[in-house]
């Protein structure tokens, strides 16, 4: 019987894999980094599984035995250790990759991996040492004090996490599958958010290294905006939030509560942070109205599993610095709106951006995929034309029917 030329090179790859990785990580970690830069991305997945897959239901003792002679590591007491190891590359125009370890004294251990900005050229074959140091606070993370992480080496820094707690968390709610285990996570996540707000000396990059959640500063780095979803059983989305606000040296830090699904006539309601249309924001434009700054929001909600969500909103504050989502700044063919919100199938897309150079906000226009689904938004998408609101007059006015082309 003769063997397919398929199977045969299936056969090699798998015996080539098991021979490659038959010592472990630390010779499997130290074979990618003598190859090329295009066969590391081939096989840093691969690899990094195989961390994951060695480090389950290790002790922190048993860690350290898994780990190559170039990572770095530091120990808090006997609740937190931390190692991490840097894949480098030898082409100028690839940035270099930082994995970071953290076990706990309860659970798996929670994986960090991230992209290097190179400071300068490292070759291949340098001695690398990677430093890491772990900041004290409360040690178990059950409190709001934050705990730092810097990884560095040669004094050039890697990696500065302000508090190492807030990763844990953001890692265990995307990873969990049991709903009772994210919310009590989330309960620490926000419970850290808030105390990282209350602490850090300027907002502008306190949060840039955590993945899952979105945070937006205002130019002068002295407004903060932080905020997350998570996903229910049910397919439905629950939102988060945290703003934080500096005047003068007093911060003054607000939880927002979500309320999007039982608010009445939701785009001209008068919100404010105990009762706010909860959603994921992803741009801040920042206008100065009679002497106060007023913050016009772009946020996403995924809403359901039929429909998603854009919006804008405004965001200003009371007299005692308590955020307000209860501005009609929105000038529209009807009125004036507090907050524009667009619903639309969950298997379309919809463009919602701020055009800085020509300072307004765009936007896909909806229709119904049929005339027969009109007002079913479950079945609206783009239809290949555009609107706009365009600031005027210290309003957004809307135009419909705008050309976006470059001219």
């Amino acid at each position: 019987m003769l063997i397919k030329p398929f199977y045969l090179l299936l056969s090699f790859f798998l015996l080539f894999s098991v021979n490659l990785y038959s010592n472990g990580f630390a010779d499997a970690w130290e074979d990618l980094n003598s190859l090329e830069d295009a066969d590391k991305n081939f096989r840093f997945d691969e690899v990094t599984d195989l961390l994951v897959e060695e480090l389950s239901g290790l002790s922190f003792d048993e860690i350290g035995d898994l780990l190559p002679s170039s990572w770095g590591s530091s120990r808090s007491g006997d609740s937190l250790f931390v190692t991490a190891g840097l894949l480098r590359y030898s082409q100028s125009n690839n940035p270099h990759r930082l994995i970071v370890i953290m076990a706990f004294n309860q659970g798996d251990p929670v994986l960090y991996r991230t992209e290097v900005v190179r400071s300068r050229r490292i070759d291949r074959n340098d001695t690398l040492a990677v430093d890491v140091n772990v900041g004290y606070g409360n040690d178990k993370g059950d409190g709001d004090l934050p705990i730092p992480l810097n990884v560095g080496y040669d004094g050039i820094s890697l990696l500065e996490m302000p508090d190492i707690y807030i990763h844990k968390y953001l890692y265990r709610i995307v990873y969990s599958r049991d709903q009772n285990y994210r919310n009590l996570y989330n309960d620490k996540l926000q419970k850290r958010v808030v105390g990282l707000y209350k602490t850090v000396k300027n907002y502008d990059s306190a949060f840039e290294c955590y993945n899952f959640i979105s945070t937006l500063t205002s130019d002068n780095g002295r407004l903060g905006i932080t905020t997350w979803n998570i996903e229910r059983r049910d397919g439905r989305n629950n939102f988060y939030g945290v703003i934080g606000k500096i005047v003068d040296d007093e911060r003054f830090v607000t939880q927002l509560t979500d309320s999007h699904r039982s608010i009445e006539d939701a785009q001209r309601a008068s919100l404010d942070h105990s009762n706010w249309y909860g959603a994921v924001y992803y741009d801040i434009v920042e206008k100065e109205i009679e002497g106060e700054m007023v913050y016009t929001l772009l946020g996403y909600n995924a809403y359901d599993s039929f429909v998603k969500v854009r919006l804008t909103d405004v965001l200003t504050f009371s007299q005692d610095r308590k955020p307000l989502f209860n501005t009609p700044l929105f000038s529209m063919p009807d009125g004036y709106y507090s907050r524009l919100i667009y619903k639309y199938s969950q298997r379309a897309n919809m463009m919602l951006r701020y055009d800085k150079e020509r300072n307004r906000i765009v936007m896909d226009n909806l229709s119904p995929q049929e005339s027969y689904f009109e007002g079913d938004r479950r079945y609206y998408g783009p239809d290949f034309s555009h609107n706009a609101l365009i600031f005027e007059n210290n309003r957004w006015v809307y135009y419909d029917e705008v050309d976006l082309r470059n001219r």
